[in-house]
This record gives C-alpha cells, structure tokens and sequence, in this order.
C-alpha cells in the first residue's frame, strides 16, 4: 500500500481538485492521510467529506505547527510500504502513483524521482533534470544533484516515492526549526540509506 500524505491549511479553493486526483489514481491500493493544519476556512469540512464517502481518506485535524509536523504526523501514522507527499494546492495526474510505483519495484530501488509540470496561471511547463532514465547507484545520483543542487527537482519531496521502512528504522522527520529546505534536507538524510534510486520522466506532479 501506499501512504499518500497531504498537509493542508487554509486550502479551500483548491482543496477539492487536490484530493479529487488523488481519488482517481489508476493505482487503487492507498490510504490517503489528510492532515489539517488548524485552517481557518473550511479546508476542514472538505476533508471530512472526502473521508466520508471514502474509507481509503484519513482526516486529521491539530493546531497549527507548519508544513514539517503535518508531515511528520502522517509519517508517524502511515501503513504503507511506500510514501508519496502531495501539497493541498497542487494536483497529480491519474497513474502518478502506478508509475512511481511500478519504476521502484522494476528496479528495486530504495527511491523514485520523476518530472512535474510547473503550473503558472495557464502557462504549462515540464520540468525535470537527469537526462537518464531507469536506475542509478547513489553515487551516480549524487553526482547529478551537484550539478543542480538548488534545483527543485531535487529539493522537493513531491516528485519523488520513499520506501517506509527506510524512514521509520531511520527515524528521519522533516525539521520544525527550517522555514524552508526543510524538505531538501529530509531528501540529504534519507539519500544516506538508499541503494540506488530510480529516474522516470513521465511527469507525476502538478506544482502551482
């Protein structure tokens, strides 16, 4: 299974179209971890609903703590043998998970890093950096991100796919001190522990 996390606050506008593509995913065996951040608009009450009518959708609600505690709760809560992170203002296309999934376990590769489309108003680009596909050692990978190091496609946690078992006997979280990179670094700690990691250039990921 996998855990697909969502951190949400004050998301209200774009909350639907976010957890609507998450519900049509082509890849059916998830549970959906929607974490609401203490919004103030009814980000809450769309989530609700979601769970409602959909028993793969876990609705959270807490007290405000940024984007790293929402994350690191759904970690702490998630059953699945791998974890995709989606941001309530973004979307992703309908096999995003399939093939995220499929690129690991073709490969055996501890990660999976994939283009996204960058979305600006109605302007549409895809973006993305390695110019191979299939599996790269560690040191292969590395060798890439230095090249690009500030580069978002490395940085982000949302065009990429974790094997669980590497965060939880890890004990990696996303830091509550960082106001930002706090997700490149999560991606620096947990490289530590990978084999290889898997490059696909299907685009998996919206980013507004």
């Amino acid at each position: 299974m996998v855990s697909i996390i969502v951190p949400i606050y004050n998301a209200e506008k774009y909350l639907q179209r976010c957890l609507r593509s998450i519900q049509l995913q082509s890849y059916k065996d998830i549970e959906v971890i929607m974490i609401d951040d203490g919004s103030h608009d009814h980000s809450g009450k769309i989530m609700d609903a979601f769970a409602a009518g959909d028993s793969r959708f876990i609705a959270i609600h807490k007290e405000n703590g940024g984007v790293s505690s929402c994350r690191n709760m759904g970690m702490q809560i998630a059953a699945g043998e791998y974890f995709q992170f989606v941001d309530s203002d973004d979307w992703i296309p309908a096999d995003s998970t399939k093939n995220l999934v499929e690129a690991m376990e073709r490969d055996g590769s501890d990660m999976v890093i994939a283009d996204f489309k960058r979305v600006i108003r109605h302007h549409v680009s895809t973006k993305g950096h390695i110019d191979r596909t299939g599996f790269l050692t560690r040191t292969e990978f590395a060798s890439y991100m230095m090249q690009a190091p500030a580069n978002f496609y490395y940085g982000v946690m949302w065009n990429k796919l974790y094997r669980a078992e590497i965060i939880r006997n890890q004990k990696l979280m996303c830091s509550d001190e960082l106001d930002w990179c706090e997700d490149f670094q999560l991606n620096l700690e947990y490289l530590q522990f990978v084999n290889g990691v898997s490059v696909i250039h299907e685009p998996v990921y919206y980013y507004v």
